[in-house]
């Protein structure tokens, strides 16, 4: 059987208690379970309880288990964001075995708990118990002979387990047999493997395993035996204690190493270890740990509410933000005169905003430090119409290039990262993926008002795949999307280039005015990257009377469509600025959209912005 003998294992952080503020930290990791990991041939990465889903989701398909530690972190309607990424977590664990995607969770005290709440949908189901410094032995149940978690354990172990205080409880809540065999969520997902009487002779549930699922919790701490050595804590650190307790991280470990996750790269992989963390001695304040890991803030995502799990809406970023792409101003006079180097049309903008999402412009000049700096605080890209031929702007071309990069490595990542283009966007997403800035052919398709026509994929794809049956309608039999090109490709030529067929779909193809077919909606087979060779801003934002502009009503539903569909794309992706200042200063928002001066203008208001603006 094939096992992966590097396995690295994710620890939750939770919420700083009162006694640890003065190290100006909201997050930490008791080291204790860093250890007992480390000691069983583990490599362990923290978990931030306030990262996003995004980054929570990346994390999960790079590491190869879990264990939620034991705390203070009871009060889960308290604290909204934990709770949350609880919930992300658990569901990432389910949907990953029921994938056959074998990964391994661990819950101790705490993580015990939060293992029943999760999968109970209740967190108000524990009870209180007096379990608070407490050691003693395991009553086990009949199902433990044929559990998977002692299924290793030697009969010296099992053993010294039923008859020696060698398990150490330090809980005030916890679940009674009664009320976990009672709750079908539990008991039909869980075994009960031992029982304990607290101090007051009241009966608790202390270990459990999931019945098809390798997912595990413990109300005891099989850490503390090992590496916690506060005289007050009635810890046994015997020997029998120490090859009991052991047991459990060697066996669990083990469980990780059926798990193939791996990060994308060794410098990921090093970068996110616990190595990068200094390990605090607080012998004074905090006795009850010998080390502990801190951690600032991650985010500053607001959570509302953990009562139910409908406040998880699909793990959604309702707050998009989509950086629109510059281009170099028009030798026309008007702009140069004024100082200003490039410009993004306005209808773009608000073509966004109309769906939900606020924009930032990203400045073509920008040096590649701060293009990929912008590009990891936000959700998604537009790349714009225009009039610019690459090969007379080696900086704008260098730019798009570095884009479509960061978006084809960030998917690659599985960071979800949408990218549109449209008119002259359209075509540098093929020059971009075919590598070729001279793959463009001439059409006869300025000012020009079509429907499409679909090919058969357009009815599965994902562009689409929202659309009302009217919209397809209209879109088929209407002319609703404005062409306004002299470049495009043609089928024939799209068809025979590999780097361009097997990547993208085609969804739509048109003819120009001479009859001649091009290539007019495209979807990546793989990848959130779409391209419309027309322009859907131009009907809701656009009012020169030189231009083929259909604005009716139904233009208005079809075109508004993929704006629509394109901001709700974007904002399954989770990447945020890192402080709300930072953020107000990159909007579109700190700039004036101007009134076109030129007298036949196609753009009613424009953004125009100077050189190194961001710099």
């Amino acid at each position: 059987m094939k096992v992966n003998n590097r396995p690295i294992i994710g620890i939750l952080s939770q919420p700083c208690d009162n006694e640890m503020t003065d190290h100006e930290t909201d997050q930490y990791i008791a080291a204790g379970y860093v250890k007992h990991l480390e000691g069983s041939g583990a490599r362990v990465v923290p978990i931030l309880y306030d990262s996003t889903p995004e980054e929570i989701e990346t994390l999960f398909k790079s590491i190869n288990g879990i264990l939620l530690p034991g705390g203070g972190a009871d009060h889960l309607d308290q604290l909204p964001q934990y709770c949350e990424t609880l919930r992300l977590l658990y569901r990432l664990v389910i949907d990953a075995n029921d994938r056959k995607d074998y990964f391994p969770l661990w819950g101790t005290c705490l993580g015990f708990e939060q293992l029943v709440m999760m999968q109970a949908n209740d967190i108000h189901i524990l009870e209180q118990f007096k379990a608070s410094n407490y050691t003693i032995p395991l009553d086990f149940t009949d199902k433990v002979g044929n559990s998977r978690l002692f299924s290793l354990a030697s009969p010296s172990i099992m053993q010294d387990l039923a008859t020696l205080p060698l398990t150490m409880n330090n809980h005030k809540f916890g679940i009674s047999p009664s009320t976990f065999t009672s709750n079908a969520l539990l008991d039909s997902f869980f075994d009960i493997l031992s029982n304990n009487l607290d101090q007051e002779g009241v009966a608790f549930v202390s270990t459990i395993e999931a019945k098809n699922y390798p997912i595990y919790g413990v109300q005891w701490h099989p850490e503390k035996p090992l590496y916690e050595w506060y005289h007050k804590l009635g810890v046994d650190h015997s020997y029998q204690s120490i090859l009991v307790n052991q047991y459990t991280s060697n066996w669990f470990v083990n469980e990780c190493r059926k798990n193939f996750h791996s990060f994308s790269d060794n410098v990921s992989e090093t970068n996110a270890l616990i190595y990068n963390y200094p390990a605090i001695h607080q012998p004074l304040t905090i006795p009850d740990f010998q080390q502990i890991y801190y951690f600032p803030c991650n985010s500053n995502i607001v959570v509302e509410s953990c009562i139910t799990s409908s406040s998880n809406s699909g793990y959604i970023n309702q707050r998009p933000i989509i950086g629109i792409l510059t281009q170099p101003t028009r030798n026309d006079g008007s702009s140069k005169s004024l100082g200003y180097d490039q410009y993004i049309a306005a209808s773009y903008v608000k073509y966004i905003e109309s769906a939900g999402a606020r924009v930032v412009p990203i400045l073509y000049d920008s040096t590649p430090k701060q293009l990929k700096t912008l590009f990891q605080s936000i959700n998604g890209i537009l790349l714009p119409g225009g009039a610019v031929l690459l090969q007379y702007y080696p900086l704008y071309q260098d730019t798009i290039r570095y884009l479509y990069q960061l978006v084809v490595e960030a998917n690659d990542r599985q960071d979800y990262f949408p990218l549109w283009g449209t008119c002259l966007g359209f075509e540098q997403i093929l020059m971009m993926q075919a590598d070729n800035i001279y793959l463009m052919e001439s059409f006869d398709a300025l000012n020009y008002s079509l429907s499409l026509n679909f090919t058969r994929s357009a009815r599965d794809s994902r562009l689409f795949s929202m659309a009302p049956e009217s919209v397809m309608q209209d879109l088929a039999t209407l002319s609703l999307t404005m062409n306004n090109h002299k470049f495009g490709i043609s089928p024939s030529s799209f068809m025979s280039n590999p780097l361009l067929n097997h990547f993208f779909t085609i969804l739509s193809i048109n003819n120009d005015r001479g009859g001649l077919p091009f290539v007019s909606t495209i979807e990546a087979k793989d990848y959130p990257i779409y391209g419309v060779q027309w322009h859907p801003e131009k009907p809701l934002y656009e009012w020169t009377n030189t231009q083929d502009i259909n604005h009716s009503y139904q233009s208005i539903l079809a075109n508004q469509y993929t704006a629509n569909w394109f901001v709700n794309e974007c904002r399954k992706n989770f990447h945020s600025f890192s402080d709300q200042s930072s953020e107000a200063n990159a909007l579109i928002y700190n700039y004036q959209a101007t009134l076109s001066i030129k007298p036949k203008s196609e753009y009613q208001q424009i953004y125009y912005f100077k050189n190194q603006t961001l710099s």
